[in-house]
Formats: structure tokens, sequence, C-alpha cells
């Protein structure tokens, strides 16, 4: 195994708790990817998320697939796709979710630009939520179908662990639970975090067996079983830990940077 590509999954693996890239970890990706590693950054954001929470001399580096592997933003050829979109199946999903109670709070994305959503959000929160502007934003009646990447149901709070119930029913969709089943995303059944990379990675001519990947959630698992070195962060859920050929620290401490420092790039450096 030789080590091509470094793969990672961003909330509480990539990104401490209060939402930034610890500036080692910070230092030691720039560092990896000159020493020519290829970067991927894999998680269910959009890309707008994405933009406030990473630093554009990182991003600017990466490939990301956003939206649960629905979308595949190369920033280094200038180049996105869109690996499947929903389709015409979801227009039930959200009429449907509309009539729960308690309310469930729906957004709907293309791209990860602009979206739509039953939420009433001023223009600060719409900012430091989801950070976009005001015309960026669209009603669930004015949904384009043709074009949608994702939707996701979040119960405010509550337990959304029932919808799971309804996959039998949408065949062409896929479910993931998140945040202890208090939200639910859905995207096309033939995407996922661990499939995209597996097609990104054949575009490239990188082996699985030639990546290391973070992750810390149970869509994570996949992910770390596809690659030849899986590694768990030190908050990552049992479930994780469990297929993972490594646990290092918790997201906080920076040890994405402990680990490429000892056991990637000073090694690239002696070679």
């Amino acid at each position: 195994m030789a080590i091509k590509a470094i793969v990672l999954d961003l909330d509480f693996t990539l990104l401490k708790r209060n939402k930034t890239v610890g500036e080692r970890t910070l230092e030691s990706l720039i560092e990896a990817h000159e020493q020519g590693y290829t970067l991927i950054i894999a998680t269910s954001r959009p890309i707008r998320v994405v933009r406030g929470l990473v630093p554009a001399e990182l991003l600017e580096r990466t490939t990301l697939i956003t939206l649960n592997g629905a979308v595949v933003h190369e920033f280094t050829r200038d180049h996105q796709w869109q690996m499947s979109c929903l389709g015409l199946e979801a227009k039930h999903l959200v009429a449907a979710l509309r009539e729960q109670e308690p309310p469930i709070q729906i957004t709907a994305e293309c791209w990860g630009e602009n979206f739509a959503t039953n939420r009433e959000y001023c223009a600060e929160t719409l900012r430091a939520k989801q950070h976009a502007q005001p015309d960026m934003v669209k009603s669930l009646d004015d949904i384009d179908y043709g074009w949608l990447s994702k939707i996701t149901a979040d119960g405010q709070g509550n337990s959304l662990e029932h919808l799971l119930a309804w996959q039998d029913d949408y065949s062409d969709l896929r479910f993931i639970p998140a945040d202890d089943h208090r939200v639910i995303n859905i995207v096309p059944a033939s995407v996922g975090k661990s499939k995209t990379v597996e097609q990104l990675l054949a575009r490239m001519n990188i082996a699985p067996t030639d990546v290391v990947a973070f992750g810390d959630e149970i869509p994570d698992i996949r992910l770390l079983e596809l690659v030849g070195l899986g590694i768990a962060m030190g908050n990552a859920k049992p479930e994780v830990k469990a297929v993972a050929d490594l646990v290092i620290g918790d997201c906080d401490d920076d040890p994405i940077a402990d680990f490429l420092q000892v056991s990637l790039l000073k090694q690239a450096q002696s070679a």
C-alpha cells in the first residue's frame, strides 16, 4: 500500500467542534498536497456552507464531494458535476413530509447553491446557518425536481427514525439518518459518500487500497471499509471505531496533523 490520496469527512473530523480547521491540520494538509497527495473532502453539507467553513487556501487544493455524494466539485479543474438527481419521486416525498406533525423543517438542495425550504429565515440567520443570501432561497412550491440533488428533513430536536420505514415506498431514493435520527438526508438511491469516492478514485486512476480516509459518523463506515487505511476519530461513534484500522485523537486536538506528520509527510521527506 502506497498512499496517494487523503479523504476527509468534514464535521467533527476535519472541523473542530467550533467549526474551524485547526492550524496544524491546515498546514499539514497543504504540505501533503504540495508533496503530491490528492485531497478529497466528502460531506453531507452543500458547497455554499463548505465555502464558509473551510479556508480557501485548502479548498482550492481539494476535490469536494457534497450533499452525501450527489455533487462533485473539482476546484483544481474548475469543474463540477451532479452524480444523479432525485427526480419526480421526490415530489411525492416532499408532499408527505409537509403533512407531518409536529412540523418537519425541509430543505431541498439544487447543486448546493440555491435551495428551497419551508422555514422562514431572517437575513442574519440565513447568513449564519445557511451561508446564503435571500435571493438564493425559494419556496418548496417552486422546486425544480429535474435538478434536485438532496432533501434534508430536520425534526428540530425530535426523532425522525419513523421516516426510515418510508424507504420501501421510495425505491429510487436513499434515506440516510444523521444527528441520532433527528435529521434524515435523502439522496438518489444510486448515490452515497463511499460510492462517489470510489467512482472519483477510478477517474483519478487511484486504487482504493492506496487511500487513507478519516471519519466519525455512521455514514463514514462504508468509506473506512472501502479504503486501504480507514481511520476513526477519537470522538467517532463506537460503530465507526469498530471497523477502523486505526483510532486517533479527538477532533479538537489536531490528530489528523499528528498522523500526517508522523506517518506520511516525514516518511516522504526521508525517502
